[in-house]
């Protein structure tokens, strides 16, 4: 539970102290693609099947297919790309701080979901053969 409460606090943290007269081109546009990978990976999931709980239920499933199908954690890119741009609006020591804070615990989040659905999936040891964690070829 402590890793839903960290999110919840590290993100509402940068969200709410985001000026909107202080979001240039580039912050305004990671935001926005963080908004839209977000959505995308809830429309694909199912919103009746997102928890931001990290629990396996009786409607688990596993969605490979896009945005899951190169990425497995979708929802995290996004929102580790809207509260990037965030934190980088203004830029200052602290909110990169805050950022770096989530980047870690949603990372942990992420490791301790697919310990679980490993154990769920016999074929989820392959799905991460082929996808990344968080950025497409990269992580």
């Amino acid at each position: 539970m402590w890793l839903v409460a960290g999110q919840v606090v590290l993100a509402a943290a940068l969200v709410l102290t985001t000026r909107p007269s202080s979001v240039g081109w580039t912050a305004g546009v990671m935001m926005a693609l963080g908004v839209v990978i977000g959505a995308w990976a809830i429309i694909t999931m199912g919103p009746g099947r997102v928890s931001v709980r990290p629990e396996l239920h009786d409607r688990t499933e596993l969605v490979t297919s896009p945005p899951y199908d190169r990425v497995r954690h979708p929802m995290y890119t996004g929102l580790l790309l809207m509260t990037l741009g965030c934190a980088i609006a203004p830029a200052m020591w602290w909110r990169i701080g805050l950022w770096l804070l989530l980047s870690v615990l949603l990372d942990h989040k992420a490791r301790y979901e697919e310990q679980m659905l490993r154990a769920e999936f016999p074929e989820y040891a392959e799905y991460m053969r082929r996808s990344r964690r968080f950025l497409p070829f990269l992580y």
